[in-house]
């Protein structure tokens, strides 16, 4: 009798634990804590205060490039699941390490990868990323922003040293 190993379902089946693990060590070691990790506004004030000298409030909006709404304090629609959490842990991430003051561009290449992943009509996870995805993620930043480099050296980043090292796709 001939056993039958795929292993592609057991590459898959790693990828999978492998980004729980990502997303649980950071929902579980959450930096922020004025805010609820389900929310999709975090103030993150008290957390730059040393980085910011305005007193302006900083906050990290999860929107979806598909929120159309005209209000930038509200979301109607935010990052698809399951991309959403891994979005958040990965801004818990760089910002653990990095405490950025120009954090936005980490969300800005987070959307960049759910337009990708939704264009290629593939589930909105890290895990169906591939080369096509950073292609239309390449696109798509070219044709929203003046000067796109910044946000994509931060997609750059966000692939080489977490999805890929952590062994997310």
């Amino acid at each position: 009798m001939t056993t039958i190993i795929d292993f592609n379902l057991t590459q898959k089946m790693e990828v999978q634990e492998n980004l729980k693990a990502f997303i649980s060590k950071n929902k579980n070691n959450f930096i922020f804590p004025d805010n609820k990790w389900d929310d999709n506004i975090w103030n993150i004030t008290s957390f730059l205060k040393n980085k910011i000298i305005d007193t302006k409030a900083k906050k990290v909006y999860f929107r979806s490039v598909r929120d159309n709404s005209l209000s930038k304090s509200s979301i109607s629609i935010s990052i698809s699941e399951p991309l959403v959490d891994f979005a958040k842990a990965i801004f818990c991430e760089i910002m653990r390490v990095k405490k950025l003051a120009e954090y936005k561009r980490i969300i800005y290449a987070i959307q960049a990868l759910e337009f990708a992943l939704i264009e290629q009509k593939t589930s909105i996870c890290v895990s169906e990323i591939n080369i096509n995805t950073l292609n239309i993620a390449e696109t798509y930043l070219r044709s929203k922003y003046k000067d796109p480099w910044n946000i994509a050296k931060n997609l750059e980043s966000i692939i080489n040293n977490i999805v890929i090292k952590k062994q997310l796709n």
